[in-house]
């Protein structure tokens, strides 16, 4: 029995460390960015971008925003919750603007079940063309997974 608490622990240890890389992935500048169409097709994938938090893994998927690279209108960032009640109390979509703050460009609130769902932000508030590091994160503003957004 302690021998598979032990093994729990190790496993435990393992996510918290994964994690924090990831957090510490998340926190460099944006480089690159996954080149989709406009409806969602990925053209050119960047493999930094839209990475599942390993706190996530097998609870929620994030697919790459789309269109991406944009210069005028609206983007979609698809989302997957794959567990009922994984993500209740929504997602949201966060990004620095050109002060340095963290600021919020769309949200779901409505998560409680498994499927697909969508936000959609503008990217004119960001403020700047130029390439931004997109946070998607939960209700406790714990991170789900991030990626670039080229605004041209």
């Amino acid at each position: 029995m302690l021998g598979a608490v032990a093994v729990g622990l190790l496993g435990a240890c393992d996510t918290a460390d994964l994690q924090r890389e990831f957090l510490e992935a998340a926190q460099s500048p944006p480089s690159g960015f996954t080149q989709t169409d406009p409806n969602g097709g990925v053209i050119n994938a960047d493999e930094d971008d839209w990475r599942t938090a390993p706190v996530f893994v097998g609870r929620a998927i994030v697919d790459p925003v789309y269109p991406n690279p944009v210069s005028a209108g609206l983007v979609t960032v698809p989302f997957r919750i794959l567990q009922f009640d994984e993500l209740t109390g929504g997602v949201f979509v966060r990004a620095f603007d050109v002060n340095g703050r963290l600021i919020p460009l769309g949200e779901m609130v409505e998560t409680t079940g498994p499927g697909q769902y969508t936000i959609t932000i503008n990217p004119a508030q960001l403020g700047t063309a130029e390439l931004h590091r997109l946070f998607v994160m939960d209700v406790f503003g714990e991170l789900i997974s991030y990626g670039d957004l080229d605004v041209r």
